[in-house]
């Protein structure tokens, strides 16, 4: 029988979902990817952080047109929906979960931060190009939330969540993202971004791996190969399209920079952060991963039923 998983994770900024199966030689292998950018997390800037009701229904259909794709892969043993930082903090956030249950007939699990990052952590570790690293930094940055793992000697020593998502930030610290970002506001939102990372508790060792969107969105364009043969972005390279892509409005963003619509607004909040983090860890370049949260969680349920079954498990982190 085909041990094939679906796992269903909504983010802040996208709806993405993935079905695996064991690739035979000890990872997985990904069936079938599909992602919908849905900006749930709209208006969690706010105090108190709210979903508006306009993206509650645009990100419940694109839930449930995911979830039938999953379902085409069938036989599935196990299936999965998570929501993470957006729906966590919502005051409001049960009235989403309860729409994806009306409209599915599933329930959704909010994941806590700590969830969150463990399962980005095990996720990475699926990565053959980053799997021979043994001390080193993940972060994921999504719209609501940034997450910070250390690993040492090879194993998740620290990891935390922290409230520093592209949405949120921009949301706060920006009057209107869709302009040119005045100065001001961009050393007010690196100055809150140096803070919260400094008294996190969790050193920043490098080399960083990043596995956000944002990074994922500029792969093809702005990232390079580094000596070991992993995705990289430069520390010049991210400097000079941050200070670009801050002096532009989102229209230029989107014609200049080739920036997709969906996360042009964001972006500059987002570059900001990959520089906080470039210049408190004092590396060079950020390396590059797409096994973030929904291969983890892939792993740990192929992980599960291979147990289940009396077989060795092979997804151990």
């Amino acid at each position: 029988m085909t041990h094939r998983v679906a796992i269903l994770d909504i983010g802040s900024n996208s709806l993405k979902c993935l079905v695996a199966e064991p690739d035979g030689h000890g990872g997985l292998r990904a069936v079938m990817e599909a992602t919908e950018e849905t900006r749930i997390s709209e208006g969690i800037g706010r105090h108190p952080p709210r979903l508006a009701p306009a993206s509650i229904e645009r990100g419940v259909l694109a839930v449930h047109r995911l979830w039938v794709k999953c379902q085409e892969m069938a036989p599935l043993l196990r299936s999965r929906i998570v929501a993470t930082s957006a729906v966590r903090s919502a005051v409001n956030g049960h009235l989403f979960t309860d729409a994806v249950r009306a409209r599915t007939g599933c329930e959704v699990e909010v994941l806590t931060g700590e969830e969150e990052a463990q399962a980005i952590a095990l996720g990475v570790r699926t990565d053959p190009l980053i799997g021979p690293l043994r001390d080193f930094t993940v972060f994921d940055l999504g719209g609501g939330s940034m997450e910070i793992i250390e690993f040492a000697e090879n194993r998740v020593h620290r990891h935390t969540s922290l409230p520093l998502g592209g949405v949120r930030l921009s949301e706060f610290f920006f009057t209107d993202c869709r302009q040119p970002i005045p100065t001001e506001e961009q050393r007010a939102l690196l100055a809150h971004v140096r803070h919260a990372l400094d008294h996190c508790g969790v050193p920043l060792r490098p080399p960083i791996v990043g596995c956000s969107g944002g990074l994922a969105i500029l792969r093809g364009h702005y990232s390079r190969s580094n000596a070991e043969g992993r995705p990289a972005f430069t520390r010049e390279r991210l400097l000079q399209l941050s200070e670009r892509v801050c002096s532009l409005d989102m229209a230029a963003r989107i014609r200049d920079c080739g920036l997709p619509e969906p996360r042009a607004d964001i972006f500059p909040a987002a570059l900001l952060v990959f520089r906080v983090l470039l210049e408190m860890t004092g590396t060079e370049e950020i390396l590059h991963s797409t096994h973030n949260l929904r291969y983890g969680l892939a792993a740990k349920e192929l992980e599960d039923e291979a147990s289940d079954t009396d077989s060795a498990s092979v997804f151990q982190l």
